[in-house]
């Protein structure tokens, strides 16, 4: 590649904003006549993730994520008892990968190179961005950096919490799932010292995710997620088999 030209616009990251942002640049024409580079590492094969979203019928994200987009839910379920209908603005399940290789595809057919290595420095000096790999360097007026930032805890003025979750894609015995019908937020269960709730999103009468979230100082582990989730389960839905899991971790802050 010759190294004197100029990236418009550079990705470093390849999730869940990073993928939106491009998807949406290029079903507008956004990218025309632009040089476009994506530096990912990893090359997704498995679901690892779960990406939801509310948005109205006619929002342009609907139509845009039309052909992944796998559940559609018109009624929640908060706390366990309440049942509220959300036809008008619905609530939307998509998975991880399916996001990711509707990415790929996309990238591929507008011809946007995927550097499968990791940015190791950026700089920047009049308006022009540097980022160097381990083996090249690359410069754009442009760069759209997706990787989580490093927090400073020595500022005291700043509050930092950790949002962990672990869920469980079950299947149960009996039809306990109302297939429409999602719930968040339902606290009845052990705090442990942090804020903790229970999230369930139905695929069938049977199957379903059901996942556990924290918001606390310190990321929940994985054996008090399992045991958590192994009684809620029990309890709630009776005998079940587990169909796979996924974990994950955002940092909130102020």
């Amino acid at each position: 590649m010759n190294q004197n030209k100029i990236f418009d616009f550079v990705f470093i990251g390849l999730g869940a904003s990073n993928s939106l942002i491009l998807i949406t640049l290029i079903k507008r024409g956004l990218l025309l006549n632009k040089r476009v580079a994506v530096f990912e590492v990893n090359s997704k094969t498995n679901n690892d993730k779960t990406y939801c979203f509310w948005a109205k019928p006619n929002e342009a994200i609907v139509s845009d994520l039309e052909s992944i987009i796998s559940h559609k839910f018109k009624k929640i379920k908060i706390d366990g008892e309440r049942v509220a209908d959300i036809d008008a603005c619905p609530y939307h399940y998509i998975r991880s990968i399916d996001l990711y290789d509707m990415t790929v595809k996309l990238l591929l057919e507008e011809k946007i190179p995927i550097y499968r290595e990791a940015v190791e420095d950026l700089m920047v000096d009049n308006q022009v961005y540097s980022l160097r790999t381990a083996t090249q360097e690359h410069q754009a007026t442009y760069i759209f950096d997706s990787r989580p930032p490093s927090f400073d805890s020595k500022n005291t003025n700043e509050v930092v919490l950790i949002q962990s979750f672990y869920g469980m894609h079950i299947s149960c015995e009996k039809d306990v799932f109302q297939e429409d019908t999602f719930e968040m937020m339902n606290f009845n269960i052990e705090q442990q010292g942090s804020t903790q709730f229970m999230y369930v999103i139905p695929f069938s009468s049977k199957e379903a995710l059901v996942e556990l979230t924290r918001f606390g100082a310190g990321k929940i582990q994985f054996d008090q997620a399992q045991n958590l989730l192994n009684n809620y389960i029990s309890h709630n839905f009776g005998s079940y088999e587990q169909l796979g899991s996924e974990a994950g971790c955002i940092p909130m802050t102020t």
